[in-house]
């Protein structure tokens, strides 16, 4: 009982002087111990477990219940816990080595760059009852067990029955092959210690290494397993052994005589009954350490001093950033040739810009990128956020460049007559603006004078182009009507062209002079071709017919009644051998009254020499009786 008392006092002060050194470890490194307990720690242990088999998921699940790991650790094999790294970033792993009095564990410390997502793989070394091999703690990470790396490998102790019989080849090492035993011989890298070399019957086990079990030679010894093959220590009650070794690869032996080897990287040897005694050992009976193994960015060794189980301690020194939000305009991804873009990303940190996902060039930083004036075609810029720690994973962000639309006019000539509408139809694009302000495809202008048309057509992009259609413009024939504009019912009108080579009436008629008799006001076009440029041109000729209602019978037309000569130099004379008074009046084609003249003569002479050439209307009435007569001055 006394002696179990003191071995429970040992552990528990070495306990204490580990988390000292832990303590001062941290604050060796500049890191205070308040600012390394507000990081976030994941604390692997034995969970409760004793002996060669490593922690059930049941004792898993009741041993981090309260913790930060619940619900995050399983058993794949028993003992083997697997955890998954929640975040990327870079973490320090601290793994102590079991160990037992005068056998201590090995601790060392490494920084590691791991992802979320990354499986790692966890057997914690369980102490053995005296002369039993120590386990040793072991970090891997892979797609399993059997295929993982080694990250970082604390050993542990070798057999060690008492005091009387120590060694400093109990403890466990830091290199990478296990101390050897009395007899026995320590494991090579990765591989388990052998057992009593000089005698095949007596002997402790070897421990067991990474990839490699302890190799066995004894009837009194049984070697530990390799952390590939489940990291299990050597079972009590096989060839006689009756001293258990501790999971994590702790070998079994005989107590006092035949002391196994420890776990770890490279399983110790084991101690050996018959071995022969080596100046400053003080006794041929102990087993050999484990060996260790520190890949870490920065390693650190932190003694050979645990006593007790082992533990592994995984801490998040600082969690890479996460991949940056893409925040850019969608306009701002899909732009126009020639052009620049500005792309937008959130993020925690400093954001880097990249040209390719591997790229390590930066080429901008801050949330604004501004691009290169970039052409027609597709491109990805990378954002990525960085800190103290590490650089986070990358956002792509990709824009396209658009084309240009083909713009073109189509439709009408390069030569036009003035007046003539002309038909353009824009193509190639979306939508239209013209230059005279149209916004349809099609525009058709009667351009007077020369031209020049643009339309900018706009794609669905929201690119833009251009085209020009030049039009020359020919003048069109001056086409004019000379002829009367007021006649009174029932009288005719000679309408004549002029100004053209060939022409076209509304009546039909293609002369130049056309003979009218309309009762109503009528209008008249003409449209005239010129046979040299082959423009037209029309005109409108708006002839008045009155009723001439001053002009009107009031009775019988006159008998016997006559004008000479008609057409004339402007002089006639009015005949009417009736004896009686009679009045002439003259008027223009106006109907305004231009000569009057009264006499009781048959013969009346009428004199229009000052009048100009042209129609008149000659009203002569006698006795009740009146009669109108066109003249012609000539």
């Amino acid at each position: 009982m006394k002696k179990n008392y003191k071995l429970k006092r040992t552990q528990k002060l070495a306990s204490l002087k580990a988390g000292k050194l832990c303590r001062a470890l941290f604050l060796l490194a500049g890191i205070s111990t308040a600012s390394f307990q507000a990081q976030t720690t994941y604390s692997f242990t034995n969970a409760s477990a004793t002996g060669s088999a490593g922690p059930t998921q049941a004792q898993i699940n009741s041993a981090y219940l309260a913790t930060n790991l619940n619900g995050s650790v399983g058993i794949v094999t028993q003992g083997i816990q697997q955890f998954t790294v929640p975040a990327t970033g870079s973490y320090s792993i601290t793994a102590w080595g079991a160990g037992g009095p005068n056998a201590f564990g090995a601790k060392l410390n490494g920084t590691f760059n791991f992802s979320a997502g990354q499986v790692l793989y966890i057997a914690v070394g369980q102490s053995a009852n005296p002369s039993g091999g120590n386990g040793g703690s072991f970090v891997s990470t892979g797609t399993s067990i059997a295929t993982s790396t080694a990250l970082i490998v604390a050993g542990g102790g070798g057999g060690n029955s008492s005091g009387a019989f120590k060694s400093v080849n109990n403890y466990a090492t830091y290199n990478t092959i296990g101390n050897p035993g009395t007899t026995g011989l320590g494991g090579a890298a990765l591989l388990g210690g052998q057992t009593n070399t000089n005698n095949t019957q007596y002997g402790g086990g070897g421990g067991g290494g990474f990839t490699g079990n302890g190799v066995n030679t004894s009837s009194y010894g049984i070697v530990g397993s390799s952390f590939i093959n489940g990291a299990l220590g050597g079972p009590i009650g096989i060839n006689n052994a009756n001293t258990v070794g501790g999971f994590g690869g702790g070998g079994a032996g005989y107590p006092n005589d035949e002391p196994a080897g420890g776990g770890g990287y490279s399983g110790g040897g084991g101690g050996g009954y018959e071995g022969l005694s080596n100046t400053g050992q003080g006794s041929n009976r102990f087993g050999g350490g484990g060996g260790s193994y520190n890949s870490g960015i920065i390693q650190a060794t932190l003694g050979i001093t645990n006593v007790g189980n082992g533990s592994v301690l995984l801490f998040l020194n600082c969690a890479s950033p996460s991949a940056p939000t893409n925040t850019t305009q969608i306009a701002n991804q899909n732009i126009c040739p020639n052009n620049t873009t500005t792309l937008n990303a959130t993020g925690t940190g400093t954001l880097n810009w990249y040209s390719s996902p591997t790229s390590t060039i930066v080429i901008g930083t801050g949330t604004n990128f501004i691009t290169p004036t970039l052409s027609v075609g597709s491109y990805t810029y990378y954002a990525a956020a960085t800190n103290s720690c590490s650089e986070g994973p990358r956002t792509p962000i990709t824009l396209t460049v658009n084309p240009l639309p083909i713009v073109a006019i189509v439709g009408g000539t390069a030569a036009v007559c003035a007046g003539s509408a002309i038909n353009l139809t824009a193509s190639g694009a979306n939508t239209y603006s013209w230059s005279n302000g149209a916004v349809t495809t099609t525009i058709a202008p009667t351009p007077t004078v020369n031209a020049s048309y643009t339309v900018v057509g706009t794609s669905t992009a929201g690119c833009t182009n251009s085209a020009v259609k030049a039009v020359t413009v020919t003048a069109a024939p001056s086409v004019s009507v000379a002829g009367a504009s007021t006649i009174c019912i029932g009288q005719n009108a000679t309408l004549t062209a002029s100004g053209a080579n060939t022409y076209s009436w509304n009546t039909g008629s293609a002369l130049a002079g056309i003979v009218v008799n309309p009762t109503i006001t009528t209008n008249y076009t003409v449209n005239g071709t010129s046979t040299v440029t082959g423009c037209s041109a029309s005109t409108t000729a708006n002839l008045i017919v009155s009723p001439c209602t001053g002009l009107s019978s009031l009775s019988a037309k006159i008998n016997g009644l006559s004008v000479y000569p008609n057409p004339s130099n402007g002089e006639f004379t009015v005949e009417l051998n009736n004896g009686l008074y009679k009045t002439i009046q003259v008027t223009d084609l106006t109907g305004r009254v231009v000569l009057t003249n009264a006499s009781s003569k048959d013969k009346v002479n009428v004199n229009m020499a000052n009048l100009a050439n042209g129609i008149y209307y000659v009203k002569i009435q006698s006795d009740n009786a009146v009669e109108v007569i066109k003249v012609v001055k000539q």
